[in-house]
């Protein structure tokens, strides 16, 4: 009977808090039916595809459904060793060409609608392969020339490559793989490489301070007489992955193993087959907001009452062992996946693979919550003087929209109030008046995703602001002439009146009694076209009803109020 193959997930260091929740198989437009490689990278604008095609290299956007734009081709000739990387913001393709003694990187910063070159690039003499990670505002590239492996960085900030380092220092280093860490408290690059056919090593850079952490280290070893190939490398705080290849001769197997090491001493803390029979181009990994570092590769599954089960499966590492979780299945074992790539955006982790039932890159995910939106701010809209409320947008690539709630006072009760894609909202209802308005009103935000999760809410802000009535004008070009309800009212012993003029001219506000009598003039003089208001303060004054009127040019108005005491 054919061996099983599927794909695997590894979950390192522990379970998700959240419950994991793969969406159905998606069905990508993209054709990957003359793909020599791809590579993917997820951020908030979408997940980034990069296809080589023999030596034409193309790029696309495509949503968390799997639909894609038209693709961008960004090289039609001799490209060698394609990848991508990026944060929030940036994207960073990283390849050469043959016969070219440098490294080429092309860049957007517009979610992948445009590219340039970066106008400098680190000497290479014809790299043998080349990976690239990206991690705080540095773009690190790795690659060996002769049998040393050397890395540079690309400063974002100065726009300056690093002078190159030697990785494998005072050994041969070959096929070099790179993984990244970055905490408030770390900021780490974690190098591996092959050193001889039956030895695999790591290095740890310590980009905070930039030295090297330790000398070349044994990532694993393997018997004599046997061989290994560094497949790749996951870190996290304390922890160095080593996932390779293991080929045993007499008889012949080949094996994926992972390898599981302290990053403070190199002591080995576990090691593990995760499958036998099994050849693996590459292993990539990615690291969630969570701080959890996933991995994927094609493993041998194992026999269901329906069937063979072949599939992605998330994995919990939990202690020295493996627990899985099936995520997509096939059924039969004829089809295995033929390449396979990994990515994730916070809390989400994206698994793109081609297999022999489609010419096209197929999508699965593990749609997770989204994450609350940080750094609520209320302002004054400019141009209008409209309540402004701003966060942070989150980087989610499935993000639908955001809901804005509002209450107003410290009884109301909470209202969803507007659904947007924006990172902002203008209320309609409320201007900003935060030393004197009549209203505390108060704003949250959350996120909702395309699989309708729903994140947290926002941190909750608040400010004075100022009612506009039944107008709900966004802007000076909609105003018109208007006198609102004085508020509050009933008052006891001062009340405010707020008004709105539509051009400039003289403006008077009065009150009176019941009689008619005209009690005092709030307003007499030439005022521009906006919005304003009036304190009327009646302590001398009986209990009772009083009349306000305005005259604006042609136009005049009257309301009543009352006075309790």
């Amino acid at each position: 009977m054919k061996n099983i193959i599927g794909l695997i997930l590894i979950l390192s260091l522990q379970v998700l808090a959240q419950n994991p929740s793969w969406t159905s198989l998606k069905e990508t437009n993209i054709n990957a039916s003359s793909a020599i490689s791809f590579d993917i990278f997820s951020n908030g604008f979408g997940t980034h595809v990069i296809v080589q095609e023999n030596s034409t290299l193309k790029y696309y956007k495509m949503d968390a459904n799997g639909t894609a734009g038209n693709p961008i081709t960004l090289e039609t000739t001799s490209v060698v060793a394609p990848s991508i990387c990026g944060d929030n913001t940036r994207l960073y393709v990283v390849y050469r060409k043959n016969n070219e003694s440098y490294i080429r990187t092309k860049f957007s910063s517009d979610g992948g609608s445009s590219w340039t070159y970066l106008s400098t690039n680190p000497q290479n003499s014809n790299a043998n392969s080349m990976e690239s990670v990206f991690s705080n505002n540095k773009l690190y590239v790795s690659f060996d020339v002769s049998n040393t492996v050397y890395y540079s960085y690309y400063n974002t900030q100065n726009s300056v490559w690093s002078p190159l380092q030697t990785v494998s220092t005072g050994e041969n280093g070959s096929v070099p793989r790179v993984a990244a860490w970055y905490t408030s408290s770390q900021d780490r690059v974690i190098f591996m490489y092959r050193k001889t056919a039956t030895e695999g090593r790591w290095r740890e850079w310590n980009a905070a301070t930039n030295v090297w952490v330790n000398n070349p280290q044994t990532a694993f070893t393997v018997t004599s007489g046997n061989t290994s190939d560094p497949k790749g490398i996951a870190v996290d705080a304390n922890y160095v992955y080593s996932y390779y290849e293991f080929t045993v001769y007499n008889p012949y197997n080949i094996y994926s193993q992972r390898q599981q090491r302290l990053r403070s001493n190199n002591a080995i803390v576990s090691t593990s087959v995760a499958q036998g029979e099994l050849m693996v181009p590459k292993v990539y990994t990615t690291t969630t907001a969570n701080n959890i570092t996933h991995s994927a590769f094609y493993y041998n599954g194992t026999p269901l009452e329906s069937g063979y089960e072949i599939g992605i499966v998330r994995n919990k590492h939990i202690g020295s062992g493996i627990e899985a979780d099936p995520a997509y299945p096939y059924f039969g074992g004829y089809d295995q996946p033929t390449m396979i790539n990994i990515s994730s955006t916070t809390n989400d982790v994206f698994v793109v693979w081609k297999d022999n039932l489609s010419i096209n890159l197929r999508l699965i995910y593990d749609d997770q919550i989204p994450l609350a939106p940080t750094n609520p701010q209320l302002s004054a809209n400019p141009g209008n003087n409209m309540v402004r409320f701003t966060w942070t947008k989150n980087n989610e690539a499935d993000l639908s929209v955001y809901e804005v709630w509002r209450k107003v006072n410290s009884g109301g009760t909470w209202l969803l109030i507007n659904t947007t894609s924006n990172n902002y909202f203008v209320d309609p209802t409320y201007y900003y008046a935060p030393g004197a308005g009549d209203f505390i009103v108060t704003y949250k935000v959350r996120a909702k995703d395309a699989g309708n999760h729903l994140s947290f809410y926002s941190s909750e802000v608040s400010t004075r602001a100022e009612e506009l009535g039944k107008q709900n004008v966004v802007n000076y070009s909609q105003l018109d002439f208007n006198l609102n309800q004085n508020y509050p009212n009933p008052f006891n012993p001062s009340t405010k009146i707020s008004y709105s003029i539509k051009e400039e001219g003289l403006v008077t506000l009065k009150v009176y009694d019941i009689l008619g009598k005209e009690i005092v003039t709030l307003v007499n003089e030439n005022k521009p076209a906006g919005y304003y208001k009036a304190e009327f303060k009646a302590s001398a004054l009986p209990s009772g009803m009083y009349i306000y009127k305005i005259q604006a040019g042609q136009f005049s108005d009257v309301k009543k109020m009352l006075l309790t005491k």
